[in-house]
Protein backbone atom coordinates (compact mmCIF):
# COMPACT_ATOMS: atom_id res chain seq x y z
CA UNK A 1 0.00 0.00 0.00
CA UNK A 2 2.87 2.31 1.29
CA UNK A 3 4.95 1.54 -2.39
CA UNK A 4 2.09 2.49 -4.55
CA UNK A 5 1.31 5.58 -2.77
CA UNK A 6 5.38 6.50 -3.16
CA UNK A 7 5.00 5.36 -6.84
CA UNK A 8 1.87 7.01 -7.21
CA UNK A 9 4.06 10.33 -5.59
CA UNK A 10 6.67 9.84 -7.99
CA UNK A 11 4.76 10.33 -10.95
CA UNK A 12 2.84 13.22 -10.04
CA UNK A 13 5.58 15.10 -9.50
CA UNK A 14 8.87 13.94 -11.77
CA UNK A 15 10.44 17.18 -11.91
CA UNK A 16 11.28 17.50 -8.63
CA UNK A 17 13.78 14.24 -8.70
CA UNK A 18 15.50 15.41 -11.98
CA UNK A 19 18.84 16.35 -12.04
CA UNK A 20 20.67 18.77 -14.47
CA UNK A 21 23.07 17.35 -16.90
CA UNK A 22 26.49 17.00 -16.05
CA UNK A 23 27.20 19.58 -19.44
CA UNK A 24 24.64 21.94 -18.65
CA UNK A 25 26.64 22.75 -15.38
CA UNK A 26 29.79 22.40 -17.09
CA UNK A 27 28.57 24.84 -20.45
CA UNK A 28 27.01 27.12 -17.93
CA UNK A 29 30.81 27.84 -15.83
CA UNK A 30 32.44 28.23 -18.58
CA UNK A 31 29.87 30.81 -19.78
CA UNK A 32 30.77 32.69 -16.50
CA UNK A 33 34.06 32.17 -16.71
CA UNK A 34 34.32 33.42 -19.66
CA UNK A 35 31.99 36.41 -18.55
CA UNK A 36 34.04 37.44 -16.02
CA UNK A 37 37.35 37.07 -16.88
CA UNK A 38 36.08 38.96 -20.65
CA UNK A 39 34.73 41.91 -18.84
CA UNK A 40 36.77 42.54 -15.76
CA UNK A 41 40.52 42.06 -17.59
CA UNK A 42 39.05 44.47 -20.81
CA UNK A 43 37.16 46.60 -18.37
CA UNK A 44 40.65 47.12 -16.37
CA UNK A 45 42.01 47.95 -19.51
CA UNK A 46 39.15 50.39 -20.89
CA UNK A 47 39.53 52.54 -17.60
CA UNK A 48 43.03 52.65 -17.52
CA UNK A 49 43.04 54.29 -21.07
CA UNK A 50 40.52 56.14 -20.53
CA UNK A 51 41.30 58.07 -17.16
CA UNK A 52 45.08 57.88 -17.75
CA UNK A 53 46.28 57.77 -21.08
CA UNK A 54 46.35 61.27 -22.00
CA UNK A 55 46.64 62.35 -24.84
CA UNK A 56 45.28 59.39 -27.07
CA UNK A 57 47.58 57.90 -29.99
CA UNK A 58 45.90 55.95 -32.66
CA UNK A 59 47.21 53.10 -31.43
CA UNK A 60 45.40 53.62 -27.84
CA UNK A 61 42.16 54.65 -29.62
CA UNK A 62 42.23 51.56 -30.95
CA UNK A 63 43.14 49.16 -28.40
CA UNK A 64 40.69 51.12 -26.66
CA UNK A 65 37.75 49.95 -29.10
CA UNK A 66 39.56 46.48 -29.32
CA UNK A 67 38.82 46.09 -25.24
CA UNK A 68 35.06 47.53 -25.93
CA UNK A 69 34.19 45.54 -27.93
CA UNK A 70 35.74 41.97 -26.42
CA UNK A 71 34.00 43.78 -23.18
CA UNK A 72 30.86 43.30 -24.86
CA UNK A 73 31.74 39.61 -26.54
CA UNK A 74 32.20 38.29 -22.64
CA UNK A 75 28.72 39.94 -21.69
CA UNK A 76 27.20 38.35 -24.78
CA UNK A 77 28.79 35.20 -24.38
CA UNK A 78 27.89 35.21 -20.56
CA UNK A 79 24.17 35.89 -21.37
CA UNK A 80 23.75 32.68 -23.57
CA UNK A 81 22.88 30.60 -20.53
CA UNK A 82 19.89 32.43 -20.92
CA UNK A 83 18.66 30.83 -23.37
CA UNK A 84 19.64 27.55 -21.52
CA UNK A 85 17.09 28.22 -18.69
CA UNK A 86 14.15 30.03 -21.00
CA UNK A 87 13.59 27.79 -24.19
CA UNK A 88 10.94 30.66 -25.68
CA UNK A 89 13.48 33.15 -26.40
CA UNK A 90 14.22 30.96 -29.05
CA UNK A 91 11.40 30.81 -30.62
CA UNK A 92 11.10 34.44 -31.49
CA UNK A 93 12.91 35.84 -34.71
CA UNK A 94 14.45 39.12 -32.91
CA UNK A 95 15.54 37.45 -29.42
CA UNK A 96 17.10 34.42 -31.70
CA UNK A 97 19.42 37.06 -33.77
CA UNK A 98 20.11 38.59 -30.77
CA UNK A 99 21.68 35.86 -29.32
CA UNK A 100 23.92 35.33 -32.27
CA UNK A 101 24.22 38.59 -34.19
CA UNK A 102 25.66 40.76 -30.82
CA UNK A 103 28.31 38.43 -30.87
CA UNK A 104 29.27 38.97 -34.48
CA UNK A 105 29.17 42.17 -34.55
CA UNK A 106 31.32 42.56 -31.73
CA UNK A 107 33.92 39.87 -32.71
CA UNK A 108 34.52 42.02 -36.35
CA UNK A 109 34.77 45.00 -34.08
CA UNK A 110 37.27 43.30 -32.42
CA UNK A 111 38.81 41.88 -35.19
CA UNK A 112 38.87 45.18 -37.05
CA UNK A 113 40.61 47.02 -34.28
CA UNK A 114 43.22 44.48 -34.45
CA UNK A 115 44.23 45.10 -37.99
CA UNK A 116 43.73 48.62 -37.68
CA UNK A 117 46.37 48.64 -34.99
CA UNK A 118 48.52 46.29 -35.99
CA UNK A 119 48.99 48.63 -39.44
CA UNK A 120 49.48 51.56 -36.98
CA UNK A 121 52.68 50.00 -35.31
CA UNK A 122 53.74 48.60 -39.08
CA UNK A 123 53.35 52.32 -40.40
CA UNK A 124 54.76 53.93 -37.50
CA UNK A 125 58.18 51.08 -37.13
CA UNK A 126 58.69 50.38 -40.51
CA UNK A 127 57.43 53.57 -42.42
CA UNK A 128 58.08 56.36 -39.37
CA UNK A 129 58.26 58.87 -41.83
CA UNK A 130 55.11 59.11 -43.07
CA UNK A 131 53.37 57.79 -40.24
CA UNK A 132 52.08 61.41 -39.10
CA UNK A 133 50.74 61.81 -42.64
CA UNK A 134 48.99 59.19 -42.77
CA UNK A 135 47.36 58.50 -39.28
CA UNK A 136 46.37 61.54 -38.76
CA UNK A 137 43.72 62.34 -36.33
CA UNK A 138 40.71 62.85 -38.58
CA UNK A 139 41.83 59.52 -40.61
CA UNK A 140 42.01 57.52 -37.16
CA UNK A 141 38.26 58.99 -36.50
CA UNK A 142 37.01 58.20 -39.88
CA UNK A 143 38.71 54.26 -39.07
CA UNK A 144 37.57 53.89 -35.72
CA UNK A 145 33.85 55.03 -37.18
CA UNK A 146 34.12 52.69 -40.11
CA UNK A 147 34.96 50.00 -37.87
CA UNK A 148 31.74 50.35 -35.78
CA UNK A 149 29.47 51.27 -38.67
CA UNK A 150 30.32 48.65 -40.86
CA UNK A 151 30.11 45.90 -37.96
CA UNK A 152 26.26 47.14 -36.87
CA UNK A 153 25.64 47.15 -40.36
CA UNK A 154 26.29 43.68 -41.39
CA UNK A 155 25.54 42.43 -38.23
CA UNK A 156 22.09 43.94 -38.65
CA UNK A 157 21.21 43.18 -42.43
CA UNK A 158 19.31 40.05 -40.76
CA UNK A 159 16.99 41.84 -38.73
CA UNK A 160 15.35 43.37 -41.85
CA UNK A 161 15.93 40.56 -44.34
CA UNK A 162 18.69 38.23 -44.88
CA UNK A 163 17.22 35.59 -42.49
CA UNK A 164 16.00 32.03 -43.14
CA UNK A 165 13.19 32.54 -40.49
CA UNK A 166 9.90 32.53 -42.59
CA UNK A 167 11.50 28.84 -44.10
CA UNK A 168 11.28 26.91 -40.95
CA UNK A 169 14.88 27.14 -39.63
CA UNK A 170 15.73 26.66 -36.36
CA UNK A 171 16.89 28.98 -33.95
CA UNK A 172 20.96 27.80 -35.41
CA UNK A 173 23.42 30.42 -36.47
CA UNK A 174 24.59 27.40 -38.95
CA UNK A 175 21.23 27.87 -41.26
CA UNK A 176 20.04 30.85 -39.48
CA UNK A 177 21.11 33.48 -42.15
CA UNK A 178 21.82 33.81 -45.84
CA UNK A 179 25.16 32.27 -47.08
CA UNK A 180 27.12 35.01 -48.45
CA UNK A 181 26.64 36.95 -45.23
CA UNK A 182 28.66 33.69 -43.53
CA UNK A 183 31.42 34.50 -46.23
CA UNK A 184 31.36 37.97 -46.05
CA UNK A 185 32.02 37.77 -42.38
CA UNK A 186 34.18 34.79 -42.52
CA UNK A 187 35.96 36.06 -45.27
CA UNK A 188 36.96 39.71 -43.71
CA UNK A 189 37.53 38.39 -40.48
CA UNK A 190 40.21 35.76 -41.90
CA UNK A 191 41.40 38.77 -43.53
CA UNK A 192 42.05 40.92 -40.97
CA UNK A 193 43.51 37.82 -38.83
CA UNK A 194 45.91 37.08 -42.19
CA UNK A 195 47.09 40.28 -42.42
CA UNK A 196 47.88 41.26 -38.85
CA UNK A 197 50.24 38.45 -39.04
CA UNK A 198 51.70 39.38 -41.88
CA UNK A 199 52.54 43.06 -40.96
CA UNK A 200 53.70 41.79 -37.84
CA UNK A 201 56.39 39.73 -39.20
CA UNK A 202 57.50 42.62 -41.10
CA UNK A 203 57.60 44.63 -37.99
CA UNK A 204 59.66 42.25 -35.99
CA UNK A 205 61.59 41.56 -38.94
CA UNK A 206 62.18 45.49 -39.36
CA UNK A 207 63.14 45.68 -35.58
CA UNK A 208 65.79 43.83 -35.95
CA UNK A 209 67.57 44.98 -38.64
CA UNK A 210 67.09 48.37 -37.00
CA UNK A 211 67.56 47.78 -33.62
CA UNK A 212 70.47 44.92 -34.00
CA UNK A 213 73.30 46.90 -33.34
CA UNK A 214 71.87 48.71 -30.65
CA UNK A 215 70.42 45.77 -28.41
CA UNK A 216 73.74 45.26 -27.11
CA UNK A 217 74.80 48.57 -26.18
CA UNK A 218 70.93 48.73 -25.06
CA UNK A 219 71.64 45.51 -22.83
CA UNK A 220 75.02 46.73 -21.57
CA UNK A 221 73.83 50.10 -20.23
CA UNK A 222 70.19 50.15 -19.52
CA UNK A 223 70.40 53.42 -17.53
CA UNK A 224 70.66 55.41 -20.96
CA UNK A 225 67.49 57.15 -21.66
CA UNK A 226 67.70 56.18 -25.39
CA UNK A 227 68.78 52.41 -24.67
CA UNK A 228 65.62 52.47 -22.66
CA UNK A 229 63.76 53.33 -25.49
CA UNK A 230 65.33 50.70 -27.86
CA UNK A 231 64.55 48.48 -25.37
CA UNK A 232 60.30 49.27 -24.62
CA UNK A 233 60.39 49.60 -28.58
CA UNK A 234 60.94 46.06 -28.66
CA UNK A 235 59.35 44.86 -26.06
CA UNK A 236 56.59 46.62 -27.47
CA UNK A 237 56.51 45.11 -30.51
CA UNK A 238 56.82 41.62 -29.89
CA UNK A 239 54.03 41.92 -27.17
CA UNK A 240 51.59 43.64 -29.28
CA UNK A 241 52.69 40.26 -32.12
CA UNK A 242 51.68 37.65 -28.96
CA UNK A 243 48.60 39.51 -28.55
CA UNK A 244 48.13 39.00 -32.42
CA UNK A 245 48.74 35.57 -32.49
CA UNK A 246 46.57 34.95 -29.61
CA UNK A 247 43.43 36.70 -31.71
CA UNK A 248 43.81 34.48 -34.59
CA UNK A 249 44.46 30.96 -32.28
CA UNK A 250 41.00 31.86 -30.03
CA UNK A 251 38.71 33.25 -33.12
CA UNK A 252 39.68 31.42 -36.16
CA UNK A 253 38.57 27.77 -35.19
CA UNK A 254 34.86 29.64 -34.96
CA UNK A 255 35.09 31.12 -38.35
CA UNK A 256 36.12 27.83 -40.06
CA UNK A 257 32.22 27.05 -41.05
CA UNK A 258 31.64 30.44 -42.49
CA UNK A 259 33.95 29.64 -45.58
CA UNK A 260 32.60 25.87 -45.75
Amino acid sequence: MNVSADNTTSDAFPSSRKQIPTILIVFTSLQMLVLVVACVGNGIVAAVFVRYIKPMTATSKFILCLAVADFCVGISSGSQILYLFFPELSKNLYTCLLRYQVVSMMTMASQLAAGFTTFDRYIAICRNTIHHRIMKPSVVNCLIAFLWIYSFTVAGLPFVYFNNWDQGVSCSFSYLLHKWLYLLSGFVEYSCMAISVFLYGLILRKARQIYAKSLKKATEGPDNERNRKIIKNIRSAKVMGYVTLALVVSWSPYKVYQLR
